[in-house]
């Protein structure tokens, strides 16, 4: 029953930043709608990206996670110390009981809005005036949407986290900067990078149904709607399809209902097979003799394994 749906997500952050913490890298919600982070102008196109220059990963709050550091979070402890526990529990609790918060939801919505009209009242005081308006209405928002769509939010927000989380992975712990460096220019590392990425994500919320992490059925659709979607698009047809997650997607659909976990795991198997022979040919090529050279085999090599 939708009551009883649970998303344990101080396990699924922890796994995530346990990733990140490997490469020393560090993620940032961004608050502005307008703008990414400097550079990237993207207006609203933009999920998220992984910067490889300063090892960061930038991601839109689609849900508004108070436990990750943001110019709003930031500025709504800061100005309101005396409420911040409270919203952030608050707001954990609403994410991890998304069919049961319904009295969390209206309190929060009234201390917000409580807020918001002292706010208004001191603004002369407050130099963080507009960032705590925006944090506050972005939050409300998030409150007003049904439970399915919180859901299908975070599952958003988890799902773009996870594949900037790849990326790190494959540049850092993978190749290292100065082998990727050397290879991130070619055009071929791009369909081997984002395939990665792709893999990744598609592989994370596997593991976490399989924990029992995130609903099973909520997060099965919203897997299969996202690879559908991708195969709507010829470059992201391609990525998928390196690292077979099509094929993984065909196994989910044809689950038993009676043995889903078996039937998860073998389809998370598919694509962690392709993952691991991807780090192991570029690890086995370093130093690169020939990048352009190395990745046209490896990317030929998993095509041919494709057609098997």
């Amino acid at each position: 029953m939708s009551a009883d749906i649970k998303v344990e997500i101080e396990e699924i952050l922890n796994k995530l930043k346990n990733y990140r913490e490997v490469n020393g890298t560090s993620i940032i919600l961004v608050d502005e709608t307008e703008i990414l982070y400097e550079g990237i102008e993207e207006s609203r196109f933009w999920l998220g990206v992984y910067d490889p220059e300063d090892n960061r990963i930038y991601i839109r709050p689609f849900t508004p996670l108070p436990i990750y550091e943001s110019e709003g979070n930031i500025a709504l402890e800061k100005s309101y110390p005396q409420y911040w526990e409270e919203i952030k529990t608050s707001l954990m609790r609403i994410i991890k009981y998304p069919y049961n918060s319904e009295y969390e939801v209206r309190e929060l919505k009234l201390l917000l809005k409580k807020i918001e009209e002292d706010a208004k009242a001191k603004e002369d005081k407050i130099n963080d005036f507009p960032i705590i308006v925006r944090k506050i209405r972005q939050i409300i928002e998030f409150l007003d949407l049904s439970p399915e769509w919180r859901l299908y939010d975070l599952l958003k927000q988890l799902s773009t986290e996870a594949h900037e989380t790849g990326h790190s992975i494959l540049h850092h712990s993978i190749l290292g900067k100065e082998y990727y460096d050397s290879v991130a220019r070619l055009p071929l590392f791009e369909l081997l990078d984002e395939g990665y990425a792709e893999a990744f994500s598609f592989r994370f919320l596997l593991e976490m149904i399989i924990k029992g992490y995130l609903p099973y059925h909520f997060t099965k659709e919203y897997i299969l709607g996202r690879v559908s979607s991708c195969l709507r698009d010829n470059l992201c047809e391609a990525k998928i399809k390196l690292f077979s997650i099509d094929k993984a997607a065909k196994r989910i659909k044809s689950i038993s209902e009676i043995d889903f976990k078996s039937g998860l795991q073998d389809a998370l198997g598919v694509v962690d097979r392709k993952m691991k022979y991807i780090e192991y040919e570029l690890i086995s090529s370093i130093p690169f003799e020939d990048e352009s050279r190395i990745l046209a085999k490896i990317i030929f090599s998993m095509i041919e394994k494709e057609r098997q």
